[in-house]
């Protein structure tokens, strides 16, 4: 499997798509909920077989070290070596997750090609929910390697309004601060037009306004994210920028995993 990284103090795995305190234990459940009969929305947006492509890059800033398998030998910038590839996202249905005691849907990620990643998510009353990512190692497929959250954190809400803000908190982890910068607004990804809500997340250290991670999420109704920009700070004033835009959004059959 090809694997790409950031090597500086900390070593930051590029696929990771919310980075939780570098976690890789074994699937951990990090509160305790009361357990209720969930009604899923599997059927529409993480229905088995959607399949979402995007044009995505990522830069590295200068006097970072970084190691690329990724087929783009990458372009010099003002901001640093920019590197572009394809990834695809695409949902297998409904499987059975341990952690949770019951099905949840889960989305398989491709870069170039190549499954590296397992995200399990929810889309349940208009809200896009994460409870977290198995690492997929091809030697090892049923390992499950990575955290699974049984309180899971809030992506979007449909019915929220600018200006909204809400919080994801767990023992011993980072807080996830979110905010609804803009409600209802027409953008355009890689030729297409679309009307999307934005979302600001910040990964913060406990009890500090350090910033670990920054994302910003456009989310289009009925089709998921079509565009994201996220920065990974690996020293003052540098981060690493990676960026998703949706080129194609499909019912297709899955790929082999």
């Amino acid at each position: 499997m090809k694997i790409t990284r950031i090597y500086t103090k900390t070593r930051l795995s590029l696929i990771t798509p919310i980075i939780i305190g570098g976690l890789t234990s074994a699937s951990l459940a990090q509160e305790t909920v009361e357990k209720k009969e969930i009604e899923l929305d599997s059927s529409e947006l993480l229905k088995k077989g959607n399949t979402w492509t995007y044009a995505a890059s990522v830069q590295i800033p200068d006097n970072v070290k970084f190691e690329s398998t990724l087929k783009d030998n990458g372009e010099k910038t003002k901001g640093g070596m920019m590197y572009k590839y394809e990834e695809i996202q695409q949902s297998i249905g409904l499987v059975e997750v341990e952690a949770l005691e019951r099905p949840a849907p889960q989305v398989n990620i491709f870069i170039e090609g190549e499954l590296t990643k397992k995200q399990i998510l929810e889309y349940r009353e208009g809200s896009l929910l994460y409870y977290g990512t198995y690492l997929h190692d091809p030697e090892k497929p049923d390992l499950k390697k990575g955290m699974i959250s049984v309180k899971p954190i809030l992506i979007y809400n449909e019915r929220s309004k600018a200006a909204d803000k809400w919080t994801w908190s767990a023992t011993g982890l980072p807080e996830f601060q979110f905010r609804v910068t803009s409600k209802d607004t027409e953008i355009e990804v890689q030729g297409t037009k679309y009307t999307t809500d934005k979302i600001q997340m910040d990964q913060k250290r406990k009890g500090s306004d350090h910033i670990i991670q920054s994302k910003e999420i456009w989310f289009a109704k009925g089709v998921g994210v079509v565009k994201e920009r996220e920065k990974s700070y690996v020293s003052e004033g540098k981060a690493v920028i990676k960026t998703l835009e949706l080129s194609s959004f499909k019912n297709s059959q899955p790929l082999k995993k």
